[in-house]
């Protein structure tokens, strides 16, 4: 039978091993894009076992977009859930799964989209989904990898490229992120672990930190 002390000590335990399992789980993380002293986006990241999600606050076009991706155990995206305040970009679920062609196409409730399942999520402002990308083939030891990706917000597919610069840098160029047929180009510092530590995007003189 436990005494009152070994009771109370027990629950101590219980309550510091349930609060490590909650940090390792669930990891938040914050980017912000200024140009001298503007503030052109914040992004907010949790990343858990199976889940990234993201709040952009868009300062320039006053506007804002959340989105859920939901991961498979390799990593992947198998499906993403998106909302967009701004009415002329895609609100609804995007399945990364279809042998389809036509990418991007909304399906009969105007809510759905489907792409292959080789192609990875992207916005153009989101520093959280290349902080994804980046992490996701962190372990990569080739000097340079192309990605298929699909702009969730605007549904344009397009390219990425991650070229190693150093064991701490990359270079990123992604095709159809922003715009169609424009390639933008990102210098990153990189963490530990592969993401995103600091970057600049010289065409538009961004400059990312992350909180």
């Amino acid at each position: 039978m436990m005494t009152p002390v070994i009771r109370l000590l027990s629950v101590a335990a219980l309550g510091v091993l349930l609060s490590g399992m909650t940090t390792r789980q669930a990891q938040t993380r914050t980017f912000v894009i200024r140009v001298d002293a503007d503030t052109v986006a914040t992004e907010r990241i949790t990343r858990s076992a199976d889940t990234v999600t993201g709040d952009l606050h868009l300062f320039q076009e006053q506007t804002n977009v959340h989105y859920t991706l939901h991961l498979r155990p390799d990593g992947s995206t198998g499906s993403a859930e998106v909302f967009n305040e701004a009415p002329n970009f895609f609100t609804g679920t995007i399945v990364f799964g279809s042998t389809s062609q036509n990418l991007g196409q909304a399906g009969v409730a105007g809510r759905v989209a489907r792409v292959p399942t080789d192609y990875l999520p992207v916005i153009g402002t989101s520093m959280g989904l290349i902080d994804y990308l980046l992490r996701l083939h962190a372990r990569d030891t080739a000097t340079a990898i192309v990605i298929k990706v699909f702009n969730i917000r605007n549904q344009l597919p397009g390219r990425l490229l991650i070229k190693r610069l150093a064991h701490d840098s990359v270079l990123v160029d992604c095709e159809a992120c922003m715009r169609p047929r424009v390639t933008e180009e990102l210098r990153v510092g990189l963490t530990p672990d592969g993401g995103i530590d600091g970057a600049i995007r010289t065409e538009q003189h961004w400059i990312i930190a992350r909180r």
